[in-house]
């Protein structure tokens, strides 16, 4: 879903339709997780406000992209919860504009997320290296096999 969250309340299928998170997944969390508890009507139907669905959508980023367990998305919620907001230096602007993080998909709900861009940037570069390195073993392990076909057809 593209389009700006303006309800001030949404029912359990809204979410599940907003979020992608089934409804059974929903109500687990609720046990789960301190921070998602949406409000109840007189009739005691679920009430979730924008704060729940950025919250839910926080914890499917946690579980389903950074595989998080549940334990584990629990600490990094209350560290997240905890955490001062860190000074941003005054930085020179770049040529190169980094990537955005994974919550790029929701900005039109929510506006955009802050900008890690020096973080982002190490993590690309990272992940280049990485990727050097693995090309480097790949190419090792095709000469090992090469050797090794070589030993055994002369025998």
């Amino acid at each position: 879903m593209t389009e700006p969250l303006t309800k001030l309340y949404y029912s359990i299928s809204e979410v599940t339709e907003i979020t992608g998170i089934a409804p059974h997944i929903l109500r687990y969390w609720e046990k789960e997780f301190r921070l998602v508890a949406p409000r109840r009507s007189a009739a005691k139907v679920r009430q979730y406000r924008q704060h729940d669905i950025r919250i839910l959508l926080e914890i499917s980023e946690l579980l389903y992209v950074k595989k998080f367990t549940i334990e584990g998305a629990k600490l990094e919620l209350k560290r997240r919860r905890q955490a001062p907001e860190p000074e941003k230096p005054v930085e020179e602007k770049s040529e190169v504009e980094p990537t955005k993080p994974h919550a790029e998909p929701f900005d039109d709900m929510f506006g955009s997320m802050p900008d890690n861009g020096r973080e982002v940037t190490s993590l690309q570069q990272q992940i280049s290296e990485l990727k050097t390195e693995n090309q480097k073993l790949k190419t090792m392990v095709k000469e090992l096999r090469s050797a090794l076909q070589e030993i055994f057809s002369t025998r």
